[in-house]
């Protein structure tokens, strides 16, 4: 995703978050979801001002997810350009039998949990906070953290730029394409 990466990284620079982003997120922008234009932004501030992390079995549900509605190859263009700018939770044997302990009711959460703690997530980013209750990683919605990565910066000048950044994205000026144009041309690299 190659949304508004040179203004946050301005922007946010003294303020680096690792953030392990549930799947829900990313499916918000392949399948223009509500919410898409939240997540695209936390996806755009991954790479320059914060760092993207994914559960193991989050990239293996995306690929069969992607390769089932659209392509196989589709689905490893995807995959190969998250990959680009996300990185993978070193995960093993240990944090499953881990999550498998914790008080979370759905145990694909409590992998996503588990995983956030193993890679040193400052949140979980994801659709669902309320079934993260119980998890060692704070969960919180894409919404929540754009209102986060504003609210430390102390220079009135950065509120401001910050304030005006956010404005364009949400009508959308920033976008170099749309979410949807991005994912729609993913078979279609120059």
């Amino acid at each position: 995703m190659r949304v508004l990466r040179g203004c946050w990284q301005n922007i946010c620079d003294d303020h680096l978050m690792r953030l392990l982003l549930d799947i829900n997120i990313l499916l918000d922008t392949v399948y223009q979801r509500p919410g898409e234009s939240a997540s695209a932004a936390v996806i755009a501030s991954c790479g320059s001002a914060n760092e993207a992390w994914l559960a193991w079995h989050s990239v293996a549900t995306l690929f069969y997810l992607i390769g089932r509605h659209k392509s196989a190859e589709q689905a490893r263009v995807f995959i190969a350009d998250l990959l680009s700018w996300a990185r993978v939770a070193t995960t093993g044997h240990g944090d499953v039998l881990r999550a498998l302990d914790w008080s979370i009711a759905d145990f694909e959460d409590a992998l996503q949990a588990s995983a956030a703690l193993a890679c040193g997530a400052t949140y979980i980013i994801t659709r669902n906070g309320r079934d993260f209750i119980n998890s060692p990683v704070p969960a919180i919605t894409p919404e929540e953290f754009l209102s986060l990565r504003f609210s430390p910066l102390d220079d009135l000048e950065d509120i401001h730029l910050a304030k005006q950044a956010l404005m364009r994205l949400q009508n959308g000026e920033d976008r170099i394409v749309s979410a949807k144009e991005f994912w729609q041309g993913l078979g279609n690299k120059p």
